[in-house]
């Protein structure tokens, strides 16, 4: 086999891996675990990003500095463990004053198996609106401010190959959010097709030295 074929049969593989990650991230918000921090700073708010965060006794905010209007979206989750309460809600400011409010009891809170992390939520209610430009508050809350939440913003799924590793960090962190080991990410796909695209490279490259002293031995004994 000739290194270009060799060359060639890895960045195949390669893509066909990372297409089968991206499928499997289809649905998926991108992790961000932010643990007790009370302020967040959203950029790109159309891209669908997740964020894993725990309240400590007061509210947490969310903002988003809009120069022009946008898609808004915004979900309130809890991991399906006995320890959560279904009673968050979120008050979205625009410009200091209230907009709009996803309430903890508008609707029913329904379970929801996430096959992206290979983990189940309780997903309470949803905002959708076109909204237009300005500075956005997005306060979440419940009655104690106490307790482990995930807000959702964002619908817009985008995926790339060169953001695999911080996504994988990302996911060990949800796994500890969940109280499972760290090493219950491979539970996930993306985490899985990654891995076995290392384990790819590192035997393709074995095979290619192994074949390349061989090359040399029956070069050495043609001589």
């Amino acid at each position: 086999m000739t290194d270009r074929r060799i060359i060639t049969l890895i960045i195949t593989c390669f893509v066909w891996i990372g297409g089968m990650s991206a499928a499997h991230s289809a649905s998926a918000h991108q992790p961000v675990v932010v643990n007790d921090v009370i302020s967040v700073n959203v950029t790109d708010p159309e891209i669908s990003k997740a964020y894993y965060a725990e309240l400590t006794g007061v509210p947490a905010h969310y903002r988003i500095l809009a120069e022009q209007g946008f898609a808004l979206y915004v979900n309130v989750l809890v991991p399906d463990i006995i320890s959560t309460t279904e009673d968050y809600s979120v008050t979205i400011l625009r410009n200091g004053s209230t907009f709009a409010a996803v309430t903890a009891g508008s609707e029913a809170w329904t379970r929801y198996d996430e096959p992206y992390g290979n983990d189940v939520y309780r997903q309470g209610p949803e905002y959708r609106e076109d909204v237009p430009a300005g500075n956005y508050d997005l306060i979440v809350s419940s009655p104690d401010n106490l307790g482990q939440y995930v807000l959702a913003i964002g619908e817009t799924e985008k995926f790339t190959l060169s953001g695999i590793p911080q996504t994988m960090k990302e996911l060990v962190k949800v796994k500890r959010f969940f109280g499972k080991s760290g090493w219950t990410v491979f539970e996930s796909p993306f985490a899985y097709w990654p891995t076995l695209i290392i384990v790819f490279i590192i035997v393709v490259i074995i095979l290619i030295v192994q074949w390349r002293k061989r090359r040399a031995r029956m070069a050495a004994q043609i001589r």
